[in-house]
């Protein structure tokens, strides 16, 4: 699923055609552009992203 669902896509949801691509440093960095002090991004076993970003750090 390289930018995108395509099963979801052929059948007429567009909204799943993403059109970004990121490593966990490019994640992190446009979060922490964004004005998020706490920021964390973990790969899964399947190469998926996951982010928890916070503006106030976190306790």
């Amino acid at each position: 699923m390289m930018f995108g669902f395509g099963r979801a896509i052929a059948a007429g949801n567009h909204f799943m055609a993403h059109r970004t691509g990121f490593t966990a440093r490019s994640l992190e960095d446009a979060l922490r552009r964004a004005g998020f002090a706490s920021v964390r991004v973990v790969r899964d076993e399947g190469f998926a992203l996951w982010a928890t970003a916070f503006v106030a750090p976190a306790d």
